[in-house]
């Protein structure tokens, strides 16, 4: 798993995030403010299940992020139910991206 915190990323290379994350709840990441995309972008968002097939058990979301330009901006995820919106997620992760 990636621990949330700063993040370093060249111009035109890609960096994986990975939260733990459990669907079967219901609950998955989602960013709760939208990226400067001049900076950064999202290339793919996919929950990864885990190794062993275990009715119920959590696995991992995987978001990769291009460095677009030279810059820093920071990406703010919450852990929610979507349908859920009055609510505040059970979880933040906040990753300081600097693209150099």
């Amino acid at each position: 798993m990636t621990e949330p915190g700063p993040v370093q990323v060249g111009v035109g290379q890609q960096v994986t995030l990975e939260l733990q994350s459990n669907p079967t709840t219901g609950y998955s990441w989602e960013l709760t403010s939208a990226p400067d995309t001049a900076v950064v972008r999202i290339v793919s968002d996919t929950y990864v299940p885990p190794a062993q097939q275990i009715p119920g058990a959590g696995g991992s979301q995987r978001i990769v992020v291009e460095g677009v330009a030279a810059g820093e901006m920071t990406l703010e995820f919450g852990y929610r139910r979507p349908w859920e919106t009055d609510v505040p997620p059970t979880e933040t992760a906040d990753f300081q991206v600097t693209v150099s």
